[in-house]
C-alpha cells in the first residue's frame, strides 16, 4: 500500500534564479517530502505539477469624503417607473426606480427600487431609504 500524497510547499526567494539554486529548492524539496511521508526514494527525481504563485502589494488606502448633506428632493434622481408586485401590498403598484443620481440628503419612501451599477437595493412598503453624508443609503421602517 502506498502512502497518500501530501503536497509540499517551498517558498521562494525573489531574485533571477541560477541552476544551482534550482538543484538547492529540488534537494530541499525532496528532503522536505521524505520526511513528510517518512519514506521514499530519493534517485526517482521530482516532477513539479502545480505550481501556485502568491505575490502581494500595497494598495493606496481609501478615502472617503464625508459630502454636506443637500436637499431632501429625490425627484431629480428618478429615472423612471415600473409596475411592480409587492407581497406587502399584494398587488402590482407603480414604483419609482432611481439610479445613481441620488445624493448625500435625498429622502424618499418605498416602495421604490435603487438600481446601481453592481447591485440593485429595494425600498419596501413602509420603509424610507435616506442616502447619508458617505453615499450610504440608510433604510427605516416607517411602521410604530
Amino acid at each position: 500500500m502506498s502512502a497518500p500524497l501530501r503536497p509540499t510547499a517551498t517558498k521562494l526567494p525573489t531574485q533571477d534564479w541560477p541552476s544551482s539554486f534550482w538543484a538547492s529548492v529540488s534537494t530541499k524539496w525532496i528532503d522536505q517530502s521524505l520526511s513528510n511521508s517518512g519514506s521514499g526514494f530519493r534517485q526517482a527525481g521530482i516532477e513539479l505539477v502545480t505550481y501556485r504563485v502568491i505575490g502581494s502589494t500595497h494598495v493606496q488606502d481609501a478615502s472617503v469624503q464625508k459630502r454636506r448633506e443637500g436637499s431632501k428632493d429625490s425627484t431629480s434622481a428618478r429615472i423612471g417607473r415600473e409596475k411592480v408586485y409587492w407581497r406587502e401590498i399584494g398587488k402590482e403598484v407603480d414604483t419609482d426606480i432611481y439610479g445613481s443620481g441620488l445624493a448625500s440628503g435625498m429622502t424618499f419612501d418605498g416602495p421604490a427600487i435603487i438600481r446601481f451599477e453592481s447591485t440593485t437595493a429595494l425600498i419596501h412598503p413602509g420603509q424610507t431609504a435616506r442616502i447619508d453624508s458617505y453615499g450610504n443609503v440608510r433604510i427605516t421602517s416607517r411602521r410604530g
